[in-house]
């Protein structure tokens, strides 16, 4: 009895997650500066994303496909109806945007990372992101050390200054210090 329970809640929860996903309606949505001529209209764009379920993501303009002001912090407004409620979900580039109890589960606060370039030149620090895109996060001098946290299963990779990858690191709980030579 108990696992026919369990069963039915498991297939309510699975059932109520995939309905979730058609009561997200966009209604605008717009990436760039407070201005209009400096805004793109993502909504369409916004509103695939939603129907996926991807309610949350680290905001930066390879995600979205454009930069409307390159060299420029944009913005993205996002004015939406669940439940038959309208609300507004914003972020700036760097940030997370989530839209408020529909998004993934906070991270925790990841496993630590060090990266120490014990070598001769300067070596370039980047984490892959969920799209398998490169975000750059720093420059290592000869001696520097960088030190960053990381979620379990996370990839790593540092490069010269030629863009050779030198070491590929995946993220794993209780990592030792990343050493480069």
């Amino acid at each position: 009895m108990q696992t026919r329970t369990l069963l039915f809640a498991i297939a309510g929860i699975l059932s109520a997650t995939a309905n979730s996903h058609a009561q997200v309606k966009v209604i605008s949505a717009y990436y760039g500066r407070q201005s209009p001529e400096k805004s793109i209209d993502v909504k369409e764009l916004m509103q695939k994303k939603f129907d996926l379920g991807l309610y949350q993501f680290r905001l930066e303009p390879s995600v979205l496909g454009v930069n409307p002001n390159p060299k420029r912090q944009n913005a993205l407004i996002v004015q939406y109806s669940y439940g038959g409620q309208k609300a507004f979900a914003q972020a700036k580039d760097g940030e997370v945007f989530a839209l408020p109890g529909l998004g993934a589960p906070r991270p925790s606060a990841g496993t630590p990372l060090r990266f120490q370039n014990g070598s001769a030149r300067v070596t370039y620090v980047y984490e892959l992101n969920r799209w398998g895109a490169w975000q750059w996060k720093a420059q290592l001098d000869p001696g520097s050390v960088y030190a960053a946290r990381g979620q379990a299963g996370d990839n790593w990779i540092v490069t010269d200054r030629n863009g050779r990858v030198l070491r590929q690191v995946r993220v794993s709980a209780g990592m030792a210090p990343i050493y480069l030579r």
